[in-house]
C-alpha cells in the first residue's frame, strides 16, 4: 500500500480504494405522519388534563374576589354599628301623608353602607330629604346614580348584566334568616315546599328570624326595624347576616343596588341554597289554574333565596364579619339555624 503523505493535496486514499462520487441523494430528517398523529395525540391529551387545573385556578380567584367583597361588607356594617349602635334596616320606605297608603322609597342598606365602602361621593349625591323616591335620583350631569358599578357589590363570577335598563347590578343581599315567605300574586307564584322550615308565622315584615327586615304596614304608617349586636343572641359567629344573589334568576335582585325592593331584608334562608329558579319561561298550569313550573325567577316563594355560579355553594358573610362557602348540599335544618339569629340554636359553620 503506497503511503500518503498528502492527502488533501493527492487525494489519496489511505485505503487506496478510489474515493466515492456522491450520488445525489440526500437523507430526509423529519415525522411519519403516524408519528405526527401520536404528538398530535398527546398534547391533546395535556391539554384536557389542564383546562380542568386552569378552571379550577380561576375559579379559587373569583371565589377568592368575592370573600374578599363580602368582608369589606362586613367591615362597612361594623363601622355603621360603631357609628349608630345599630345595623341598618335591610330597605327602608317612608310613608307620606299627602299620599295615603303609598311607598315612598329611601334606599336600601346597599345606599346606607356606601360611605364606609369609600364611596362618599355617591352617597352625597342623594337627597334623603326630597320628598320623592330616591331610587331614580340623578347626578348633575342626569346621569342615574343607581347605575354607577359598585365593584364591592358585584361577584366576578356572576353571568348577568353588569348594567341593565339604568341599573347596575349587585350580588349581596342582606338576609331576612328563615322567614316565612309568601307566594307573589302576579300570576307567578307558588306555595314554597319548604315553607316547614320557617321560624317565623307571617310574611309581614314585622316578624322576621334573620338579622334584617323590610319596612311593614301596620294599616296607618310605614315602620322600620332594625337590629343590633345584642339581638343575636345566638352569636354572631354562627349567623348569616348577608349572602350572594344571582339576578339572573331572582325577582327582587334584579332590582339593583341603588333600587328600593332589591331583596336586601326580603331575601331568606328558607329555600336551599342555588335552588334552581332561573326558568323564565311562561307559566304552565294545571287543569285546577295552579301554576306548575314553580321554578321560575319571578316566583318569590322560591327565587329570593342565596345562590351563585360557584360550583357547590355560595358565598354567606357571618355577623363576625367571617366568610365561608357554604355547600348547597348543606343539611336544611343546620341551613336553616344559621339563618337566624335568635333561635337558641347554636350552630357552628361547617367546615
Amino acid at each position: 500500500m503506497r503511503k500518503c503523505y498528502k492527502p488533501i493535496l493527492s487525494g489519496c486514499q489511505l485505503s487506496g480504494k478510489a474515493r466515492r462520487k456522491p450520488t445525489g441523494r440526500r437523507t430526509q430528517i423529519g415525522f411519519t405522519l403516524v408519528e405526527l398523529l401520536v404528538v398530535i395525540a398527546i398534547i391533546g391529551i395535556l391539554i384536557a388534563l389542564l383546562l380542568p387545573a386552569v378552571q379550577a385556578a380561576r375559579d379559587a380567584g373569583r371565589r377568592a374576589h368575592c370573600s374578599n367583597n363580602l368582608k369589606q361588607i362586613g367591615i362597612a356594617l361594623h363601622l355603621y354599628h360603631d357609628s349608630y349602635k345599630t345595623f341598618p334596616a335591610g330597605d327602608n320606605y317612608h310613608y307620606s301623608p299627602d299620599r295615603p297608603g303609598a311607598l315612598i322609597e329611601r334606599g336600601s342598606i346597599s345606599i346606607r353602607l356606601l360611605p364606609y365602602l369609600d364611596q362618599e361621593d355617591i352617597f352625597d349625591a342623594y337627597n334623603f330629604q326630597s320628598p320623592a323616591a330616591i331610587s331614580w335620583q340623578t347626578f348633575s350631569d342626569g346621569e342615574y346614580i343607581c347605575q354607577t358599578v359598585i365593584p364591592t357589590y358585584i361577584c366576578p363570577s356572576d353571568d348577568y348584566d353588569l348594567v341593565k335598563s339604568n341599573r347596575a347590578k349587585h350580588n349581596y343581599c342582606a338576609s331576612q334568616g328563615p322567614s316565612l315567605r309568601q307566594a307573589n300574586i302576579m300570576g307567578c307564584g307558588c306555595v314554597s315546599p319548604y315553607d316547614g322550615y320557617a321560624l317565623t308565622q307571617s310574611d309581614n315584615g314585622r316578624d322576621f328570624a334573620g338579622p334584617f327586615t323590610r319596612a311593614f304596614h301596620d294599616g296607618f304608617r310605614y315602620h322600620v326595624l332594625t337590629t343590633d349586636m345584642e339581638d343575636c343572641t345566638d352569636g354572631l359567629s354562627h349567623s348569616i347576616y348577608f349572602g350572594e344573589v344571582r339576578p339572573r334568576c331572582s325577582s327582587h335582585p334584579r332590582g339593583g343596588w341603588g333600587i328600593s325592593n332589591n331583596g336586601n331584608g326580603f331575601v331568606s334562608t328558607l329555600s336551599p341554597i342555588n335552588y334552581d329558579s332561573c326558568d323564565e319561561s311562561d307559566p304552565v298550569t294545571s287543569g285546577r289554574g295552579r301554576i306548575k313550573n314553580c321554578g321560575r325567577w319571578c316566583n318569590w316563594a322560591t327565587s329570593d333565596g342565596f345562590k351563585s355560579t360557584h360550583p357547590g355553594g355560595a358565598m354567606f358573610l357571618m355577623g363576625d364579619g367571617s366568610v365561608h362557602l357554604l355547600s348547597d348540599s348543606i343539611d336544611h335544618w343546620t341551613y336553616t339555624y344559621l339563618g337566624a339569629i335568635a333561635d337558641d340554636q347554636v350552630i357552628t359553620v361547617p367546615r
